[in-house]
């Protein structure tokens, strides 16, 4: 399902404003550099209280540009977000814009590096 999610035609096609929400812990580290998760504009993603583990992307899990997200209860560990760019980085997003909000996020042992 993350690997779904990874595919922007195929999240977008759920249509805008739909709930996420994870069932279980998910070990992401025995793929490096999947894509982020690209959740139409107004998704609510909830964690529900599971860790992401183990993420390595050059972008943020949610993506480069964010709109009207409202991420919840996820915990994210190990992350590595690495870009040979400058600009902004994050572990969750690059920029996150319009109406979007973070509640009960934890994020542990995880690192950005940008620049040459």
């Amino acid at each position: 399902d993350i690997a779904f999610l990874g595919d922007k035609d195929a999240a977008g096609a759920l249509g805008e404003g739909k709930t996420f929400r994870l069932m279980v812990n998910v070990d992401m580290g025995h793929k490096p550099y999947q894509r982020s998760l690209r959740l139409p504009d107004g998704s609510t993603f909830d964690g529900n209280g599971y860790t992401i583990k183990g993420i390595k992307m050059m972008v943020g899990l949610f993506g480069d540009k964010v709109s009207d997200l409202t991420l919840r209860n996820p915990t994210v560990d190990g992350a590595e977000i690495s870009s040979t760019t400058n600009g902004y980085k994050g572990v969750l997003a690059n920029s996150l814009c319009g109406s979007s909000s973070l509640t009960n996020v934890v994020v542990a042992n995880s690192s950005v590096i940008t620049g040459e």
